[in-house]
């Protein structure tokens, strides 16, 4: 009899209904906060591929130098997310990758693996190009 008068009261079921309310709550609320950035969204464990290779700089007293300073958080866009060094003069952006890791529902959509392939290798290869050719082309 006790237990029908706990499911009959009105604390119960706010309990019920309020408490899944409240986590949905802050974890949307975490998330607009933090843009969703954590290190596993930048990360992957893809396969070395050459075409992303790039020249090593020279100066890389200067490199280390601009990546010794503190960096904030910029912006996120739909590829990357981007953080200001503290003087203000360099931006550092990091692929977001979680788009590109497969998904168990690709199973029965194969098609979907080898567009977001192709979109990665597309989005790789207008990053990396300026890098090759920026060099050559003369001031």
């Amino acid at each position: 009899m006790m237990t029908y008068q706990i499911l009959r009261g009105k604390r119960f079921w706010l309990l019920i209904v309020l408490l899944p309310l409240c986590l949905w709550g802050s974890y949307q609320l975490y998330h607009n906060k933090s843009f969703g950035f954590s290190p596993a969204r930048i990360t992957s464990d893809f396969a070395y591929n050459p075409d992303w290779a790039i020249e090593e700089p020279q100066d890389l007293v200067t490199i280390k130098s601009i990546l010794g300073q503190k960096f904030k958080f910029l912006a996120v866009g739909s590829q990357s997310y981007a953080f200001v060094s503290e003087d203000g003069k360099y931006v550092v952006k990091f692929f977001i990758m979680k788009h590109q890791i497969p998904r168990l529902s690709d199973l029965w959509h194969p098609e979907k693996v080898e567009y977001r392939k192709q979109n990665l290798l597309s989005i790789f290869k207008a990053i990396n190009w300026p890098m090759k050719n920026l060099n050559k082309t003369p001031v």
